[in-house]
């Protein structure tokens, strides 16, 4: 994680943009109001559980009211850290469970605002087999998998293989 002394303190020149045109920094983008406000309605629409702190989404945006200076300046500082996630317990649909890592919602509306601008800048440079926490569809296409179609899977060698569509728990992938 970069800290304030590891900044060159320097704002980036137009000329040096890897993105030709970007005149505003992506640090810039990523505070502006705009992606903050589609990452706010985004968290929002989402709802969730509180985190650690307790804070629900519907007391997000008074809480921002007062104390969004505070929390821009540790971010500009390089001093702000995220808080532990609460962990819970849920059930799978097979049987058995899990753990959950629950952020709280400000922690939530920060890592929103990043993904929103990074992206459509790094997504397209996955593989197309790669579909772990991208924005790839339903768990089989994740998964890689397709009704009726042979893949053939790992087990010590390229020997095994299986047909079908994927049953069960999605965590399975």
């Amino acid at each position: 994680m970069s800290t304030a002394a590891e900044r060159s303190g320097r704002p980036a020149r137009p000329e040096d943009a890897v993105i030709p045109g970007l005149e505003v920094s992506l640090w810039g983008q990523m505070l502006s109001p705009e992606n903050l406000g589609r990452a706010l309605r985004r968290v929002r629409a989402n709802g969730g559980a509180p985190g650690v702190d307790g804070m629900t989404t519907e007391e997000l945006v008074p809480w921002l009211r007062e104390h969004w200076v505070s929390v821009r300046q540790a971010l500009d500082a390089g001093t702000y850290r995220p808080l532990p996630v609460r962990r819970v317990v849920i059930p799978e649909p097979g049987g058995g469970e899990r753990l959950l890592g629950v952020p709280a919602c400000l922690d939530r509306l920060i890592q929103q605002a990043i993904a929103q601008l990074l992206t459509p800048i790094f997504d397209p440079q996955f593989s197309g087999s790669s579909f772990g926490f991208r924005p790839a569809g339903p768990p089989t296409r994740r998964c890689g998998l397709r009704g009726g179609v042979s893949r053939t899977a790992w087990s010590g060698s390229w020997t095994s293989t299986w047909t079908g569509s994927l049953t069960g728990s999605s965590s399975m992938c």
